[in-house]
């Protein structure tokens, strides 16, 4: 087993000239970004599925993404979290310039492993997307 199934959520940093994101790998069921909400533009992102199904949910409200599907129409300033029902990966890229906050970290900081879990909320638990596996 490698070491990013073995310990949690992965996270690398991905730069490409003016185009910065954010690249997650999950091992399966139970891991991901919590809820979390952002108040500044410059951490505003989309979601790019590029493995599994990756599940995006809110308060009330859930999308599901196969790989090569973007999200970019969910307000980033709502509480959201990012997750999936097994082995997963996405990439969030930044929709404005980064902050100078992100522009600075670290090596260390940009490519590393969290322990990071999320539980599906019950009111998703007994929807028609778990109920279709899908």
């Amino acid at each position: 087993m490698d070491e990013a199934k073995a310990i949690g959520l992965r996270v690398d940093y991905y730069e490409r000239g003016r185009i910065l994101g954010v690249r997650y790998e999950i091992p399966g069921e139970g891991w991901g970004l919590p809820l979390h909400a952002h108040s500044a533009r410059s951490d505003y992102h989309n979601v790019i599925a590029l493995s599994g199904e990756v599940i995006v949910f809110g308060e009330r409200w859930f999308k599901v993404l196969c790989p090569g599907e973007v999200f970019d129409t969910f307000d980033n300033g709502l509480s959201h979290a990012i997750t999936s029902n097994g082995p997963a990966s996405w990439l969030n890229l930044f929709l404005y310039e980064p902050s100078d906050a992100i522009r600075s970290l670290r090596d260390d900081e940009k490519h590393t492993t969290l322990n990071s879990r999320v539980d599906l909320p019950d009111w998703l638990l007994g929807s028609k997307f778990q109920q279709s596996g899908r």
